[in-house]
């Protein structure tokens, strides 16, 4: 179920309870550069979304930058400067020359206000590895490697060195130089390598690789 969806559903509701409380769409957008050079990135982005389904994330070279869309369900008068301040967005450095990203909303508009997509930049060569919950992963450009795990989301990676990819029910396209695991636990998986491929797992779904 797709946002526009909800909040028809949501107004619908409304109406049907004699309501006149003027509901629409919010966005707002937050970003955040990382104050240090990044090597390898880290994110768990599980608990995002609006609870019925994960946030969109891409992955794109440039500086290192961060930007999360935040959408609602509000009365036209909730400020945008309250919603803004509820994202939690920051890099943080760890014990082995990681940088981890934190992203969260925790503002006075939890109830109604969630993160629908994140947009990640990194200089090319990065490492990078993604923890996803309900969400799809659309990278292409970092030309580094890439371990990404979805519970239930599809993976779309373009360009990447050495790669680890599990979905867990989603399907997997990536083009990279060799892979250790491609897994898809209820999807398909299509991939194009110019060396190796160690493991390729389809749970229900079909394998179509091309191996250099």
């Amino acid at each position: 179920m797709n946002h526009r969806t909800l909040t028809a559903l949501f107004g619908a509701t409304l109406l049907a309870g004699a309501c006149t409380f003027n509901v629409r769409t919010e966005a707002v957008e937050v970003s955040a550069e990382s104050p240090a050079p990044v090597e390898r990135l880290r994110a768990d982005l599980r608990g995002l979304g609006d609870g019925l389904s994960g946030v969109d994330v891409t992955l794109r070279p440039g500086p290192a930058r961060a930007t999360v869309r935040v959408a609602a369900l509000v009365n036209s008068n909730t400020p945008r400067d309250e919603i803004r301040a509820g994202v939690r967005l920051g890099w943080s450095a760890e014990r082995d020359d990681a940088t981890r990203l934190g992203v969260s909303y925790a503002g006075a508009w939890d109830e109604s206000v969630f993160i629908d997509a994140v947009s990640i930049t990194l200089p090319e060569g990065r490492a990078v590895e993604l923890t996803l919950g309900a969400s799809s992963l659309d990278g292409a450009g970092v030309r580094g490697d890439a371990r990404v795990n979805a519970d239930s989301g599809s993976i779309t990676l373009r360009d990447a060195l050495a790669v680890d990819l599990v979905a867990g029910s989603g399907s997997i396209d990536v083009q990279a130089a060799r892979a250790s695991r491609l897994e898809a636990g209820s999807g398909s998986i299509r991939a194009a390598l110019t060396g190796h491929l160690t493991a390729a797992t389809a749970g229900s779904g079909s394998i179509d690789a091309v191996v250099g």
